[in-house]
């Protein structure tokens, strides 16, 4: 007697799904490290133009401010002195999501809102970013907060007003 068997066993599906939960699995960790490393390499650079601008405050260098601003879809920081930009450096796309603090908001930064930071040259402090508005023709703020943190994703850099300090944190 013959039998004939059309179509799959149940242990072969359930196989094939396990193989398919492997695959998306494996695809998904690797989404999200390309993600976090490019969110580490925008918080380095950020926190390297915090040290760039900090030291040119506090050698003599002319109104310095650091500017971190959304450009053809993609983020740039430049430090400025005397009103004109040193270089600037990309930092990352647009599939990135960079956010400052400031008092209670936490304000994106976008095409059209920036972000400008500058430090007192006699103490290395941050000042506050109404003064640092004054230096720059492209950001507006009119309170006397601070900036006490930049987020990108996950991770941020944590800003010391009263010290100039910043660090990284994951």
């Amino acid at each position: 007697m013959k039998q004939n068997y059309k179509g799959f066993t149940l242990i072969e599906l359930i196989v094939v799904i396990a193989i398919l939960g492997i695959l998306a699995t494996a695809a998904g960790m690797s989404i999200s490290t390309v993600s976090s490393s490019r969110a580490r390499k925008c918080v380095s650079s950020i926190d390297a133009l915090l040290s760039q601008c900090r030291v040119t405050t506090l050698s003599g260098g002319k109104s310095p401010y650091l500017r971190l601003y959304v450009k053809n879809g993609d983020y740039y920081g430049a430090v400025y002195t005397d009103g004109s930009p040193r270089g600037e450096e990309k930092l990352g796309s647009d599939n990135l999501d960079l956010t400052f603090s400031a008092g209670a908001v936490s304000p994106a930064i976008s095409e059209t809102q920036s972000l400008c930071l500058a430090f007192d040259r006699e103490t290395g402090a941050f000042l506050p970013l109404r003064k640092a508005a004054d230096r720059s023709e492209d950001f507006f703020w009119t309170g006397n907060e601070y900036c006490t943190a930049i987020t990108v994703g996950s991770r941020s850099i944590t800003l010391t007003p009263s010290t100039g300090y910043h660090r990284m944190n994951r």
